[in-house]
């Protein structure tokens, strides 16, 4: 999960358009792959040195840093790449934090509830009901904001998601809170793996719950499944694609970074399943989302 939903699909190709025109001339092979059937079960924060990062990204924690002081360093396996979780002490003694990738991208910034737009700080507040907000994330790597956010009440933590603009767009919910056709479908597709969190998806078109889980062989999976239990997709690595779909991913991606490929599956109105491979990279520090159909075709990008 995706990370790939949209709303807004016409708006962003337009915004997206002149980069689309240089984009589709990259010619280098090089995209790098995608990680999926790497053992990712151990997705907890390992603490580092500050020296143990790239050059290039600790000039970019220096600057965001500034004249405050860095408290620690943590890295971590978020939305889908290794990142780096920076936690620094400002000059006025203000306790602050951001992630960035690998790569230099910041990904997301530590936010107060007050600094949040009005709609969504209504959200939140309506969200909690009298709980404690324990974090909020501004997701600022996407070509939307979002914020994640993490309420504790009563000896339980909440997570949900919600838009710049005030909507919820998701949460995490337990099994049981799923239809039982939800609960059917994932405990076969994930057998005696292990279940590790389902976010409700409220997007207006189809209500939807993406999983994460990770198989009994330590393989990390990510799928989704509509509200009446059928499988919407599931996450793939790029040697895991036909080798025609593989290829146009590499060619359009050029010196990108492969950041997750989904196999979506959808009914046609003739009653037959049409599979697309939804394509997740970034290049020069923005995210760009594109189709492939199952023979390799190249259609277009998405939002």
């Amino acid at each position: 999960m995706t990370d790939m939903k949209s709303s807004n699909r016409h708006s962003q190709i337009i915004a997206l358009g002149l980069l689309c025109s240089l984009w589709l001339a990259a010619a280098p092979l090089s995209a790098q792959t995608n990680e999926t059937d790497a053992s990712l079960a151990a997705d907890k924060a390992k603490p580092i040195a500050l020296t143990e990062i790239q050059p290039a990204v600790q000039k970019l924690i220096g600057a965001r840093i500034g004249d405050g002081t860095l408290s620690d360093i943590e890295r971590t396996d978020e939305k889908d790449e290794p990142a780096f979780v920076i936690s620094f002490i400002t000059k006025t003694g203000k306790n602050h934090d951001f992630t960035v990738s690998e790569d230099g991208t910041l990904l997301s910034l530590g936010m107060p509830l007050a600094e949040l737009p009005v709609a969504v700080q209504k959200t939140i507040r309506a969200q909690a009901n009298g709980g404690e907000v324990t974090g909020i994330d501004k997701n600022v790597a996407d070509t939307q904001v979002s914020f994640d956010v993490e309420v504790a009440k009563d000896g339980r933590e909440k997570y949900f998601t919600v838009a710049n603009d005030g909507v919820l767009s998701s949460m995490e919910v337990e099994l049981a809170e799923t239809p039982p056709a939800v609960q059917a479908t994932i405990k076969t597709y994930l057998a005696d793996g292990q279940l590790q969190s389902i976010d409700e998806n409220f997007d207006p078109a189809e209500k939807s719950f993406d999983i994460e889980a990770v198989a009994l062989n330590g393989i990390h999976k990510s799928f989704s499944v509509a509200a009446d239990g059928r499988l919407l997709s599931e996450q793939v690595a790029l040697q895991k694609t036909p080798a025609v779909v593989r290829q146009t991913i590499q060619e359009k991606i050029g010196m990108g970074k492969l950041l997750r490929i989904d196999k979506t599956f959808t009914e046609t109105k003739a009653g037959s399943t049409r599979v697309l491979f939804e394509v997740q990279c970034r290049m020069n520090g923005r995210p760009i989302y594109f189709s492939v159909g199952q023979h390799g075709r190249f259609l277009g990008l998405d939002n």
